[in-house]
């Protein structure tokens, strides 16, 4: 995405391209930056409601009943980890995803160029940038999850 330090010299020369050969400048917005899904909104809000700031993060809980209801969609899941790095008087967003009862998918998004959350995915067995990480645990409760990132803290 435009907005994050990993797009790349690439995407910016493809989108430069698009505008080239004729695209429309609003058409080429709406579909990239400026369109959603009424139920991905009600998802944010949804998962947001659960939300809790601990030590400049942001833990974004959602439960397997709520992942379910809302569609286990990666699209659904996209709005919300954007939106984690954006809360003020924060460094990062972790959203934490019951995939499967017992199962969490954690999503890792720096605010802070300074703050590496790969090194909190990496202490959990996951990975990825600087800027956007991910892990998952098993076997394990919602609250057990929560802990696990609170401790990394």
């Amino acid at each position: 995405m435009y907005g994050s330090e990993t797009a790349l010299a690439e995407t910016f020369r493809d989108t430069a391209s698009l505008f080239e050969a004729g695209a429309d400048y609003q058409i080429v917005k709406k579909s990239i930056l400026g369109s959603m899904e009424l139920g991905d909104l009600a998802f944010m809000a949804k998962a947001l409601d659960n939300a809790d700031i601990y030590k400049k993060a942001l833990i974004v809980p959602v439960s397997h009943e709520l992942w379910q209801t809302y569609g286990s969609s990666l699209h659904k899941n996209e709005f919300v980890v954007y939106y984690l790095s954006k809360i003020k008087d924060t460094n990062i967003g972790v959203l934490i995803i019951e995939e499967q009862p017992t199962t969490f998918r954690l999503e890792f998004r720096s605010r802070d160029v300074t703050f590496n959350v790969a090194k909190l995915a990496v202490t959990l067995g996951g990975g990825g940038h600087k800027n956007a990480a991910g892990a998952t645990l098993r076997n394990m409760s919602m609250q057990e999850a929560i802990q696990a990132v609170k401790n990394l803290l």
